[in-house]
């Protein structure tokens, strides 16, 4: 069968099965935007990252591709880790390159391993635009999905770099029906001021996504004064390049693909700027990376006037949600859920 071929080859085992699952055999992020770009040149289809849900196993990715795949076309929920009832959910918000993938490992990190394991996803931008008014009404849909998955609290809200400003909107949106609230946010910004009618930078944005594609900081990746002097073009094979070098993307990929993950970020970031959240009631727990200088809690204290309870985990930005570093993430995770008191760092926050 030409899926299980393409799978084999994106992930380098050999032989799979018809009911494989694409996790199970080492898939992670990455290794499905290299998927989804050798399925749009075998096939001719355009595949988002979230498909792989739908399509977990060869079976049901090879019956996906037959049927047709129909975007959502609103905000939606895509199950991580359908647990067997024990424990209640954990919501994760997606980061802002939109795709949920990267909280693939906590379906076997976090406790008890039956809990019920979801992500809030956003449709695709149509012409670079996202379907809301805003940050604030897109959380408000994302909190009206989780009352109909969840009729009762408590909640738990989770979210990594964007996602964590996502997760606590959310929560925001939450209390505001009188529900309990946990979130944890893991090593994210405070949302940003700009001036009024500006745009995202692009040299900023580039800079975010090529140490997305190669997450250790490696040698080539260019400092952002360089980036500064680019243009769209250079920008789109510079990333081209890193996706190729990485082996995330084929040789023989075009700009397109990168383009459309370009897009999905400035989307984002449009809805995020200057969106000024007040204090959630309940407890808020940052999960900073030890290998990062910046200070996360001081930003958030500073927009919310609020003190958090802030954890250090081993590895980067992007290496923390990474095993072996990941595990670290999933244990403060699993001390919110079940209720651990702090270490005291959050005195300091």
């Amino acid at each position: 069968m030409e899926v299980a071929h393409i799978w084999e080859e994106v992930l380098g085992v050999s032989p799979i099965g018809l009911h494989d699952r694409f996790f199970d055999l080492g898939g992670h992020s990455l290794l499905v935007l290299r998927l989804m770009a050798e399925i749009e040149k075998r096939f001719g289809q355009q595949l988002p990252m979230a498909a792989i849900f739908r399509g977990a196993t060869v079976e049901r990715f090879a019956r996906m591709l037959r049927e047709g795949y129909q975007d959502e076309t609103g905000v939606h929920l895509v199950e991580l880790g359908s647990g067997d009832g024990t424990g209640s959910p954990v919501f994760f918000a997606h980061p802002a390159g939109s795709e949920v993938v990267c909280y693939m490992p906590f379906a076997a990190l976090v406790e008890p391993a039956g809990r019920p394991l979801y992500a809030l996803a956003s449709p695709p931008p149509v012409d670079g635009e996202l379907p809301f008014a805003g940050f604030g009404d897109r959380a408000a849909k994302y909190a009206e999905l989780i009352r109909e998955t969840q009729p009762e609290g408590p909640y738990t809200v989770a979210g990594w770099c964007y996602g964590g400003a996502n997760a606590f909107a959310v929560a925001g949106e939450l209390e505001k029906t009188g529900a309990e609230v946990s979130v944890v946010m893991m090593d994210a910004h405070a949302p940003a001021v700009v001036p009024a009618g500006s745009e995202p930078d692009p040299a900023e944005i580039v800079e975010a996504i090529a140490a997305n594609l190669q997450w250790d900081y490696g040698d080539r990746l260019k400092p952002l004064a360089e980036l500064q002097t680019m243009d769209e073009g250079e920008h789109l094979d510079y990333l081209l390049g890193i996706a190729r070098a990485s082996d995330y993307l084929p040789p023989d990929a075009g700009r397109e693909q990168i383009r459309d993950i370009y897009e999905l970020w400035v989307a984002n970031l449009r809805l995020v700027w200057n969106f000024r959240p007040g204090p959630v009631k309940g407890k808020v727990t940052l999960i900073r990376a030890g290998e990062e200088e910046w200070d996360l809690a001081a930003s958030w204290n500073e927009l919310t006037g609020q003190h958090f309870d802030v954890r250090t985990v081993d590895g980067n930005h992007y290496t923390m949600m990474r095993h072996p570093h990941i595990e670290g993430v999933a244990a403060v995770l699993n001390d919110v859920l079940n209720g651990a008191a702090g270490n005291g760092e959050g005195d300091d926050a």
